[in-house]
């Protein structure tokens, strides 16, 4: 099997089972390139990692020639990985301005998860992505980070926008009523003291 995915996947790692492979810049760029051969065991060992894998995924982030593709998966990783990932909410802003839409996809992901209401103005504009995948992204991020300045552009976007694909439009009205029912909570417990 081994043989196969090095056959077809050139850039595959070759090791033994065994073996586990430290964290460096070079071992973890290679697994990322290696993850589109559909190997799941480098996406896993990227997982495994965990929080010894931030330095590098950090300055995957940062480097300008860094490849989309290893952008992407990394942001996809960090989505996926435990520990305290505050350190990139920054690059993931960053990132939701890609010209790559699945950089673009992934960082809100990330920012879904890691991200506050200050990532809110950029989130509320990938609501008009041209790429779909992005714009449900951009609609769950901010449902999960937005506060009331971002539930109120979202309601305009969902009143004002050209709504062509209307699963797209249910999964944003979907959102925006995860996102009201957020916020609602969020005033109740501050109302109870809590």
């Amino acid at each position: 099997m081994l043989a196969l995915i090095l056959l077809f996947c050139p850039t595959a790692i070759a090791i033994e089972s065994q073996v586990q492979i430290a964290p460096t810049e070079k071992n973890v760029r290679t697994m990322l390139a290696s993850m589109g051969c559909g190997v799941g065991l480098y996406r896993q060992w990227l997982l495994d990692y965990g929080s010894s894998a931030f330095p590098v995924y950090e300055k995957i982030l940062t480097d300008p020639k860094s490849k989309p593709v290893d952008v992407g998966r990394s942001l996809g990783i960090l989505s996926s990985v435990g520990g305290d990932r505050t350190r990139f909410v920054r690059l993931a802003a960053h990132h939701l301005t890609s010209d790559n839409a699945g950089v673009r996809y992934q960082a809100a992901m990330l920012v879904g998860q890691i991200g506050s209401s200050n990532e809110g103005i950029i989130l509320v504009a990938l609501l008009s992505d041209r790429d779909l995948a992005v714009v449900t992204a951009a609609a769950q991020a901010l449902a999960a980070t937005g506060g009331p300045r971002e539930l109120a552009a979202m309601d305009v976007w969902l009143k004002t926008a050209d709504h062509r694909n209307r699963e797209l439009h249910l999964h944003v009205v979907k959102q925006r009523e995860a996102f009201q029912k957020r916020l609602d909570a969020e005033a109740k417990k501050l109302r109870d003291g809590g």
